[in-house]
């Protein structure tokens, strides 16, 4: 399968998925040299909806109370490590810029 590159925001260049860093991290443009990462909603979409999926397919096998707590907390990391990886490989995360570094949520 030929992964397709990823579009830099600011300069529109093409990236290599290789050259990406883990969702959070900074990374640099290849070309513009713009500081980016990966859109953190991406994730949060991806793995949230992964988790209800998983909740309702084990509800629909006919799990309730405690059984149903039990696995879906033991196969609930499995589910997130195999939404990660798929969505990594079929549905490309969009690139937004990097904040500077001292920004916070929280201005002092």
């Amino acid at each position: 399968m030929k992964k397709t590159p990823l579009e830099c925001p600011i300069c529109k260049a093409k990236m290599p998925l290789d050259k990406l860093a883990p969702p959070g991290m900074c990374f640099e443009c290849t070309t513009c040299g713009a500081s980016l990462r990966i859109d953190q909603g991406h994730m949060y979409v991806v793995k949230g909806c992964s988790l209800m999926a998983f909740a309702v397919l084990l509800w629909a096998a006919g799990l309730r109370g405690i059984p149903l707590f039990l696995v879906f907390i033991g196969g609930g990391v499995l589910v997130l490590q195999a939404a990660h990886f798929l969505s990594a490989a079929f549905w490309h995360p969009p690139l937004e810029p990097c904040p500077p570094q001292g920004m916070t949520l929280f201005p002092r």
